[in-house]
């Protein structure tokens, strides 16, 4: 359940930050990894699902 409504808060915010290339996204990456090489696309996916999953319990947090 968690994954799923993190997905859509994901697309959410990937449409309202002008997609996965935006400055935002650059930001974060940059922040994330700002010595480190970037993480290979599995771990990327990974993370990005960790992400969506702990969007969808914070967002539960403030209703």
């Amino acid at each position: 359940m968690h994954t799923l409504a993190g997905l859509c808060r994901l697309a959410i915010m990937l449409a309202r930050t002008r997609g996965a290339r935006g400055p935002y996204w650059a930001w974060r990456l940059h922040t994330a990894f700002a010595d480190r090489p970037p993480p290979t696309p599995a771990a990327r996916s990974r993370a990005l699902l960790e992400l969506a999953r702990w969007m969808s319990r914070v967002r539960r947090l403030g209703s």
